[in-house]
């Protein structure tokens, strides 16, 4: 059996344990939660809220201090706030949609950032010293990472190499397109 087949099976094999506790072990699983959530629902010092003042002309800034802050938890609810430039709130209530908009807008912003190359539509990561000294990298793969898991858009401007690559689906031989290359230098040293 090839190594990659190999590979399959064991990662099927390994996904399928999970499924195979008893019914016991899942029911008081289960029960656990619900008591844990009974227990801290009524009490007003354990609300998950991450809240987010969002302007929507540097929605950039709003996310990143957001996501910096000390006390930032990914796993929190997300409330979201928008205000025009002068710091006026936007009236409504956030029950979903606010949420939406700003991580739909985040994965924007992040398309536009220095630490991706390439396409429009097919973007990889390149670096940049002053955005690993910020810290820039961990920060996108913690909002793509949020967003994902909030029911928000994943990053739909990565190439597809670099998607299959990020996500284990390809091995270490990647054939990287030369038009991908957005350095002229480059490129034309490739093309030779």
């Amino acid at each position: 059996m090839p190594a990659a087949a190999a590979l399959r099976t064991d990662v099927a094999e390994a996904a399928a344990q999970p499924l195979q506790h008893s019914s016991n072990e899942h029911s008081e699983a289960t029960t656990q939660r619900t008591e844990n959530t009974e227990t801290t629902a009524g009490n007003p010092d354990y609300e998950l809220q991450e809240r987010f003042n969002i302007n929507r002309s540097n929605v950039w800034d709003g996310a990143i201090r957001g996501f910096k802050g000390a006390s930032f938890d990914p796993s929190h609810q997300m409330q979201v706030k928008f205000t025009d430039d002068e710091g006026q709130t936007e009236d409504g209530v956030d029950t979903g949609g606010p949420k939406r908009e700003f991580l739909t807008l985040l994965m924007e912003c992040l398309r536009m950032r220095r630490i991706f190359d390439g396409p429009q539509d097919r973007k990889f990561l390149t670096f940049d010293n002053a955005a690993a000294k910020d810290d820039e990298y961990f920060h996108a793969g913690r909002m793509i990472a949020t967003s994902i898991v909030h029911g928000g858009p994943g990053p739909r401007f990565l190439s597809e190499t670099l998607y299959q690559h990020l996500t284990g689906m390809k091995n270490t031989n990647i054939e990287a397109i030369i038009e991908d290359i957005t350095d002229d230098t480059m490129r034309a040293s490739l093309l030779e």
